[in-house]
């Protein structure tokens, strides 16, 4: 399974989280960065409006009220989660993968949406791994951005107009109906919290296979890499019981784990060993040039088996090939 923010056979991704602000904004990111944990596995992108022609002195202004380090882009560098990253005068900030670059200003002012140049960027390589924050600000700069970063799963979030300096950049994002919140300050760093925690529980489900299914009945699938079965074990008669782990041990992988309840207290040595007994953590013994087949009912499991290789102590050799049958 691919680590969180990992694709398979690609390059770690870490959640971008967007932001931004024009005129007002310097207050509002003050109270966004003092509010939000620096500890949450993001990296943090914040575009305002810039005189192209002046230095920018953000980073001093926001490293106060942050333990993150902020930093100002200056050439191509690589996301880093828990870092704060600010667009630098005269330059647009786009979005490559797993780094940042910059590219050039629009030559005409009317031409100029920097924050919607970014999330656009964003939307197309972080689908889905990315929120977009729009704060305090004239004009609509950022609208368009934003639709695209919810469009692509992402989310969307917009300052309350009421408590804006200025109303017109978040009025304009909500009126786009791309908005997942419209948010007090002090509310957004719990939703960035919320939508964080929720992508690895959507990742892990896409992973997961879900079917009804009856034990007792129905033939067992296979290649399974975990089953987790508490509280049924302790209820069923020993000689179902035993048919259930039959099925069980054939159901799983070699490395794959069984989970049971306290009250279940499995003693099948030739099926499972205990790899944590408090946890309920059983691992099936490995079964060598055996043969494993179920009746038409998927009750009964015939095991022929020449050795049995445990995976503590060595190979356990009986002085004659043994039958078992689990009715």
């Amino acid at each position: 399974m691919a680590k969180q923010n990992e694709k398979p056979n690609g390059p770690a991704r870490v959640t971008v989280c967007g932001i931004g602000a024009s005129a007002g904004g310097l207050e509002a990111l003050r109270e966004f960065f003092a509010a939000v944990p620096p500890d949450l596995g993001i990296a943090y992108v914040v575009v305002v409006h810039l005189a192209p022609e002046h230095e920018s002195h953000l980073v001093e202004l926001l490293q106060p009220y942050t333990q993150m380090p902020v930093q100002q882009v200056r050439a191509t560098v690589r996301l880093e989660p828990n870092n704060v990253y600010v667009i630098p005068p005269n330059a647009n900030i786009e979005a490559i993968d797993t780094h940042l670059r910059l590219s050039e200003l629009e030559p005409e002012r009317r031409e100029r949406a920097p924050i919607d140049h970014f999330l656009r960027t964003l939307a197309r390589v972080h689908d889905g791994r990315a929120v977009a924050v729009i704060l305090t600000g004239a004009g609509s700069d950022g609208s368009l951005g934003l639709r695209q970063i919810k469009e692509r799963g992402g989310l969307a979030i917009a300052q309350d107009p009421s408590e804006a300096e200025y109303d017109s950049m978040p009025r304009s994002a909500i009126q786009s109906a791309s908005v997942d919140h419209v948010l007090k300050l002090r509310e957004v760093p719990a939703a960035i919290m919320s939508f964080c925690s929720a992508k690895p529980r959507l990742e892990l489900r896409s992973l997961v296979v879900f079917a009804e299914h009856n034990v007792l009945r129905d033939p067992p699938y296979a290649h399974i890499d975990l089953i987790l079965c508490r509280g049924l074990l302790s209820e069923l008669r020993p000689e179902v019981r035993r048919a259930v782990l039959g099925m069980f041990h054939y159901a799983l992988e070699p490395d794959g784990r069984l989970i049971v309840g306290q009250r279940d207290m499995i003693e099948e040595p030739l099926l499972f060993d205990y790899e944590d007994r408090r946890s309920g953590v059983l691992k099936p013994v490995p079964v060598l040039r055996g043969r494993c087949r179920l009746d038409s009912y998927g009750t009964r499991i015939r095991q022929t088996v020449p050795w049995i290789s445990r995976a503590r102590g060595g190979p356990f050799r009986p002085s004659s090939s043994r039958a078992f049958t689990i009715r």
